[in-house]
């Protein structure tokens, strides 16, 4: 999969506000568009992530998930 570079910057921006948390979202397809869905990280311990099950579902109604980001902090 190559990734847009505004994708990039949106998860590189997502990463940035999270810090020093990891901050995960997914990589959705709707139409002929990609796009990047920041999700909130349910996670107790900051260098670990656990996306919720309703921002996945949420996503899921914007398009096809075709991946889940996380960032390494």
């Amino acid at each position: 999969m190559r990734l847009s570079a505004s994708i990039k910057r949106a998860i590189e921006r997502h990463a940035l506000v999270d810090y020093p948390r990891e901050a995960c979202g997914l990589i959705v397809a709707a139409a002929d568009k990609q796009q990047y869905v920041p999700c909130r990280n349910a996670a107790s311990h900051g260098q670990d992530f656990r996306l919720p099950a309703e921002d996945y579902a949420a996503a899921e109604d914007q398009g096809q998930v075709l991946a889940v980001v996380h960032s390494h902090v």
